[in-house]
């Protein structure tokens, strides 16, 4: 929800035609977007063993799911920018009307209009998950039912190998299911997102080397259907954020973890994992009128921070002349998914009559990491290092225990996700020449901070 009480004029908008009043306003909303929503899943499980020796066993798992979602999405959408300011004020001065632009950004029916029916959003059939068209309430909010049933069979199967007590090794395969969801609250065309599926195969090897050192090696291999992601989109000049289906990804890697007490009392560990991530599935279609009619299952997207596909990396389908232009991200990594991490952990322990002193340090390392489907450098989290210390004084019997602590003790910029540029050519915010004054953003980690922690048990 957005609002605006230093604008009066929020409160008696006009229609989205300046034609006539809307409904009133008095919360002074510039957005709002509610929804309520109900969530009922009934599920079954079952697993089996066994054991064909000492040496080997096999095992599987079966689960069925079925789930149920429905409720109710409210919006409404007042418009007063630069345009409309700029447009009305030399008549109206101070009392510059807001538009009432709700019927404008909503589709009713959730079937957005084409070629041959324009007016799909008010004549249309309902879209997948639509349970009754949209109605402009008196009181100026579009209210939509929405409700959609899935159900899945899932499941997979292991097979263990231990050829001597401190070797351990297995292959396994699991089929996995996320339920269909909904972008609720916007009143938006099409907005049902379909369920997503996972076929994960991994095979792993752990091994204990005497009593001090204990290795674990893993591959894995994620391939994803319908992979639920989040994207930004444009509606009418309002940017909004919902999920969308990425028809075909993978997820690669593997993951090394080591235990190690080289001494009584000191004890080492660490953990590294590279994970390759890449979209599948290209863009294509047709070119109408100069603009592209997106085939089905493809994966056509704009990029909201350049949408006119002109910054480096942009891959826009030939042919497009519309200002919009949709783009490929056939081979992008996925969002939030670094390829490389690093951990690594000491902690030695002091023993004295009165208690015990353990003093640990941890370094961390994540690689850079993309925030959207693009993999551009406005949406690209630089990679960044940490390393923290921690002092630990604990009392006799576990009674208490007082902790000091410095966390990102070298004070270093810890980029944990990039969210967009300023000053991008082809963008509301295009400078010239290109790229000059373009500027990322980021959210960051806390800088350096230190305190000290205490615990008691009174039990």
């Amino acid at each position: 929800t957005v609002f605006d009480n230093n604008q009066p004029q929020l409160s008696q908008p006009l229609n989205a035609t300046a034609s006539a009043l809307a409904p009133a306003n008095p919360q002074n909303y510039l957005l709002y977007l509610d929804y309520a929503f109900n969530v009922q899943s009934v599920a079954g499980y079952g697993q089996a063993s066994y054991k064909l020796n000492d040496q080997f066993k096999i095992s599987g798992n079966l689960r069925y799911n079925f789930d149920q979602k429905w409720g109710t999405e409210t919006s409404r959408y007042i418009d007063f920018n630069s345009a409309i300011i700029d447009g009305f004020s030399p008549f109206f001065g101070a009392a510059t009307p807001s538009l009432d632009i709700t019927s404008v950004l909503t589709c009713a029916t959730g079937t957005s209009g084409t070629a041959a029916d324009p007016n799909a959003c008010n004549d249309g059939p309902l879209a997948p998950g639509v349970k009754s068209k949209g109605v402009l309430l008196p009181s100026g909010y579009m209210q939509r039912q929405l409700g959609i049933d899935s159900s899945a069979t899932t499941g997979g199967g292991e097979i263990e190998w231990t050829p001597t007590p401190d070797i351990f090794t297995y292959a396994r395969y699991g089929r996995g299911y996320e339920s269909p969801s909904f972008n609720a609250g916007q009143n938006i065309a099409f907005p049902a997102v379909k369920p997503e599926y996972l076929n994960a195969y991994e095979i792993g090897y752990k091994e204990n080397f005497g009593k001090n050192l204990l290795l674990d090696v893993a591959a894995f291999y994620y391939d994803y259907e319908g992979l639920q992601v989040p994207l930004s989109i444009d509606n009418g000049g309002v940017t909004q954020a919902l999920f969308v289906n990425v028809p075909k990804s993978i997820s690669e890697g593997i993951e090394v973890e080591a235990y190690w007490t080289p001494i009584r009392d000191l004890m080492v560990t660490a953990s590294y994992s590279f994970d390759h991530t890449a979209i599948q599935t290209g863009c294509s279609g047709s070119i109408v009128a100069g603009a592209l009619v997106a085939a089905q299952n493809s994966l056509c997207v704009e990029d909201t921070n350049d949408p006119a596909a002109v910054e480096p990396g942009a891959n826009p389908f030939a042919g497009q002349t519309t200002t919009v232009k949709l783009q490929s991200v056939k081979g992008n990594p996925l969002p939030d998914a670094p390829q490389n991490k690093l951990a690594i952990a000491v902690a030695y322990t002091w023993h004295f009559d009165p208690g015990d002193l353990v003093l640990s340090g941890d370094f961390a390392f994540r690689d850079r990491q993309d925030g959207t489907l693009f993999n551009r450098f406005y949406d690209d989290a630089p990679s960044w290092s940490d390393l923290s210390f921690r002092a630990t004084w604990k009392g006799p019997h576990d009674k208490y225990e007082i902790t000091g602590f410095i966390k990102n003790a070298l004070d270093a910029l810890q980029y944990t996700v990039a969210t967009q540029g300023a000053g991008l050519a082809g963008s509301a915010t295009a400078v010239t020449p290109l790229l000059t004054n373009a500027v990322n953003s980021y959210d960051l980690n806390p800088p350096r901070t230190f305190g000290v922690e205490m615990r008691y048990k009174f039990f």
